[in-house]
């Protein structure tokens, strides 16, 4: 199966730095507009337990939808830094949310 899809995304992001106590924080939210200007998806064979085989749709995204996401981190030292992070996608046909938190080493 070949699929092929063209996006067109406008958004925004902003964000703020400062110094707590030699820590520097960040924080950064964005949000953008997309569409699914061109989208191709195939249809691809499968074959059912009795050996039949059939062609099943291509899974297609809603034309329109949203993204948003935030990001928190400290650099505690020139070392080490923390984070959280969220990144949501809100479609017509579904919503994921995914988080991160970490820690990062710098050697």
């Amino acid at each position: 199966m070949t699929a092929t899809r063209a996006r067109v995304l406008i958004g925004s992001e902003i964000g703020h730095s400062w110094l707590v106590d030699r820590t520097i924080m960040d924080i950064a939210i964005y949000g953008r507009l997309v569409s699914n200007a061109v989208q191709n998806v195939g249809a691809i064979q499968v074959t059912d337990a009795g050996n039949v085989p059939q062609l099943a749709a291509g899974v297609r995204e809603s034309a329109l939808g949203a993204d948003a996401g935030a990001a928190l981190s400290a650099k505690l030292t020139d070392m080490v830094r923390v984070y959280a992070a969220y990144d949501g996608r809100f479609r017509g046909n579904f919503t994921a949310h995914t988080g991160t938190v970490g820690v990062e080493f710098r050697f």
